[in-house]
C-alpha cells in the first residue's frame, strides 16, 4: 500500500504549472525591467541633453551681458534645472561648467542618475548613470538697428496696441545696460518728423525756428537729384534732404529717436507711437539708414554716432514694417511712385551692408510684393504677419537673430 501512495505522489501533476510558471515569469520580469530601465534611460537622456543645452545657452547669454563667471554659472545652473520635467523628482544630477574669455565659450557637463526599476536585486545597480553636454558661443557683435515704423491713420485700434508690445519685446530682449545693442525708431506717416535734428538736415541752423513755437517739428520728405538714394551727409545744396512736407497734419507728432541703448526712453518712444495720416514710407526707410549710417555723424548726438561700414563686429540692420501701401511722395502723386522711391532705397542700403528685414502686416499684396523686394532675402528677413500674433511673431523672431548666441556643440 504504501509502494503505490508513494507511486501515486510522484505521479501527480497538481501544481507543477504553477511552479513552471513562476520560475518562467522571473527572467520575463527581469526582461521587461531591463526595458522598461533602457527606455527610461534614453527618454531621461534626451531631456538630461535639453536641460544642458539650456544651461549652456543661459550661460552664454549671460557671459555675452558681461556678469561675472559666478554669475553666469548660476545662471546656467538655474537654466539646466528649469528645463528638467517637472516629473523628474528622482533624478540626481551634477553641473559642471567651463567658461572661457578668449573665444567666450561656455562649456557645460551634467552627470546624472535614475533609479532603476528592480534595483540591486536583479541589475545589480541602484542607479544607472545618463550624462549631458554641450558648448555655446557667445559671439559679442555690436549692432546699430533702426526700426522704421508705419503710424499711419490705418494702423489704429488693435494694430498699433500690437505694435507697441512687439516692439517692447524686441528692445527687452536686445537691450540690456551692458550689452552692444543700440536701437533707433523713425516713425513715419504723411512724412517723418525729423525734430530737432530736421533743421540741420534741410541746411538750416539747428536752432531755427520761424514759428516761434519751440516745437521743432519737421515733417522732411524725401531727397531729389543724384543723391535720392544714397546716405551722403546733408552738408551742401545737392545732399540736403527734401523741404518740409505740405502733409503736416499726417506727419507724426512723435519725431525721430536716435540710437540708444537707454531702454527706458525706447519704450518711452515706443508707448507714445500713435497712428495719423497716410503712408510715406519711402522717407521713413530714408532716415532708418540715415539713423544708422556713418555719414550722417553731424547729424546725430555724439551718444548716436552710428557704426563704421565695413567693420565684421560691427552690424547694421534695419527692421521695415508696413500694413499697407506706400501712397504719399511730395514729388509725385502717382500710384507706387513712393514704393518705387523706397526699393530703391533699400538695394542702395543693401550695397552698404545694411541687413533688411520687413514686416508685411495684414497688408494688401502690392505691400507684400515690396516688403519682399526690401528684405535682404525672403527666407528668413521678411515676414507676412496676418494677424497681431503673426506680428508679435516676426518681431520676437527677428531679435532671435541678434541675440549673439549658439549652440557649437
Amino acid at each position: 500500500m504504501r509502494q503505490i501512495k508513494l507511486r501515486a505522489f510522484w505521479r501527480q501533476r497538481d501544481g507543477q504549472v504553477a511552479i513552471i510558471t513562476a520560475l518562467m515569469m522571473l527572467p520575463i520580469l527581469a526582461v521587461a525591467g531591463f526595458s522598461i530601465d533602457a527606455a527610461r534611460q534614453v527618454s531621461t537622456k534626451k531631456a538630461v541633453q535639453h536641460a544642458t543645452d539650456m544651461a549652456a545657452l543661459a550661460g552664454a547669454h549671460a557671459f555675452r551681458d558681461g556678469v561675472s563667471a559666478s554669475e553666469a554659472m548660476r545662471v546656467g545652473t538655474n537654466g539646466f534645472y528649469q528645463n528638467l520635467p517637472i516629473n523628474a523628482s528622482d533624478i540626481r544630477c551634477s553641473v559642471a561648467f567651463g567658461l572661457y574669455n578668449v573665444s567666450e565659450t561656455v562649456r557645460t557637463s551634467a552627470n546624472c542618475t535614475i533609479p532603476t526599476v528592480f534595483g540591486r536585486t536583479i541589475s545589480g545597480k541602484a542607479r544607472t548613470r545618463v550624462r549631458g553636454s554641450a558648448r555655446a558661443e557667445a559671439t559679442i557683435t555690436t549692432l546699430d538697428l533702426a526700426l522704421v515704423l508705419d503710424v499711419s491713420g490705418s494702423m489704429n485700434g488693435t494694430k498699433i496696441t500690437a505694435l507697441r508690445t512687439a516692439a517692447n519685446d524686441l528692445v527687452d530682449k536686445l537691450v540690456t545696460p551692458t550689452n552692444r545693442t543700440r536701437i533707433s525708431i523713425i516713425p513715419y506717416g504723411s512724412g517723418v518728423n525729423a525734430g530737432r535734428f530736421g533743421q540741420p538736415a534741410l541746411g538750416r541752423a539747428a536752432g531755427y525756428d520761424p514759428e516761434g513755437d519751440g516745437l521743432n517739428r519737421i515733417c522732411v520728405t524725401e531727397r531729389q537729384g543724384d543723391n535720392a538714394f544714397t546716405d551722403a551727409a546733408p552738408e551742401s545744396a545737392d545732399t540736403y534732404v527734401g523741404p518740409p512736407s505740405s502733409f503736416t497734419a499726417g506727419c507724426p507728432t512723435l519725431p525721430v529717436l536716435p540710437l540708444t541703448r537707454d531702454a527706458t526712453q525706447l519704450e518711452n518712444q515706443i508707448n507714445a507711437l500713435a497712428p495719423g495720416g497716410l503712408t510715406a514710407g519711402h522717407t521713413g526707410v530714408a532716415w532708418g539708414w540715415y539713423s544708422i549710417s556713418p555719414r550722417w555723424t553731424d547729424i546725430w548726438p555724439t551718444t548716436a554716432t552710428p557704426l563704421n561700414y565695413g567693420n565684421p563686429d560691427n552690424l547694421k540692420a534695419l527692421v521695415l514694417m508696413t500694413d499697407g501701401d506706400f501712397n504719399l511722395a511730395s514729388s509725385s502723386l502717382s500710384a507706387g511712385f513712393a514704393a518705387t522711391l523706397a526699393e530703391s532705397l533699400c538695394t542702395a542700403m543693401k550695397a552698404e551692408g545694411v541687413v533688411v528685414f520687413t514686416i508685411a502686416f495684414d497688408a494688401p499684396s502690392t505691400a507684400e510684393d515690396l516688403m519682399r523686394n526690401c528684405a535682404t532675402s525672403e527666407t528668413g528677413h521678411y515676414f507676412d504677419a496676418v494677424d497681431e500674433a503673426g506680428l508679435e511673431s516676426a518681431f520676437e523672431e527677428i531679435a532671435s537673430k541678434f541675440q549673439g548666441v549658439g549652440l557649437t556643440r
